[in-house]
């Protein structure tokens, strides 16, 4: 096969893994030995558990208020469900992140995070979240919330700049809020009235250095070799129309938008090294 065809081949089994489940099917799901051994995020960012917990307890019930930014913003700097329970959760008449919209103060959210977690984890493992710049001493969770109290002094989240998904991420950046996070950010909210018209969907998202890994594999180049953004761009864009050609993607499953190509050359480029960092029992 051509890496184009094997891109496509680990894209399709992943999903129909996905499928299988759904289905109640019994494991093992899939022969391939890698996906037996090691987790692999879902093709469609909305299947993931994380994500479907935000969308059904946070964004979705936002989805037309302004509200909905902030709220997506700080679920995503921590990025761990057991969290979001403590911020999103009502305690009373009152959920710890009103507390804070309305006073400003996140010793709300401090204070319900050690509630709730005591001193477990309370950011995620799937990305860097580097407090270094917050002060010296800081634990994480103090370093997070001062992250987060210095982007609501830098930005009016109330009048974002929503025209593009390109021109959100721009807007959005500080603070530990790079392009990574921002094009995070952007991609759930793009399911929300600020970016759902977004003129940009099928032909912008930030390729991230797994993704460009991926796409440098797809294309024939050295893992790690350096190629400019617009270029990077222009690939996803070549890989998203193989998308739409049945013999690479069923057109009968969900469609592809580019935030998939993004994700998906991440992924693969983990499937070509040959494990990701998490195990995973695909056997049962």
């Amino acid at each position: 096969m051509t890496p184009i065809q094997q891109f496509f081949a680990y894209a399709r089994e992943r999903y129909a893994i996905r499928l299988k489940r759904n289905a109640g099917e019994p494991k093992p799901w899939t022969k391939d030995p890698l996906m037996l051994k090691y987790s692999f995020t879902e093709v469609f960012r909305e299947d993931d558990r994380t994500t479907t917990w935000l969308r059904e307890h946070v964004r979705d019930p936002l989805r037309n208020d302004p509200l909905v930014l902030p709220a997506v913003l700080i679920f995503r700097w921590f990025n761990r469900i057991e969290t979001a329970e403590a911020i999103f959760m009502p305690t009373g008449n009152t959920t710890p992140f009103d507390s804070f919209m309305h006073s400003g103060e996140t010793r709300d959210l401090k204070v319900a995070i050690r509630e709730h977690r005591g001193e477990g984890p309370v950011v995620t493992g799937a990305y860097t979240i580097n407090t270094k710049g917050t002060g010296k001493g800081l634990s994480k969770l103090d370093g997070v919330l001062r992250l987060i109290e210095m982007w609501f002094d830098a930005h009016d989240w109330r009048n974002p700049d929503t025209s593009s998904l390109e021109a959100f991420c721009a807007w959005c950046r500080g603070f530990d809020l790079a392009d990574f996070m921002t094009d995070q950010i952007a991609t759930d909210l793009r399911w929300t009235y600020l970016l759902e018209n977004a003129p940009d969907i099928m032909t912008w998202a930030n390729p991230g250095p797994g993704c460009a890994a991926g796409l440098n594999l797809v294309f024939g180049r050295p893992r790690g070799q350096s190629v400019p953004k617009p270029q990077l761009i222009e690939e996803m864009r070549a890989l998203l129309a193989f998308s739409q050609q049945p013999e690479y993607w069923p057109l009968i499953w969900p469609q592809w938008e580019l935030h998939e190509v993004e994700n998906c050359c991440c992924e693969f480029s983990k499937y070509q090294r040959g494990h990701s960092r998490r195990r995973y029992n695909g056997y049962g």
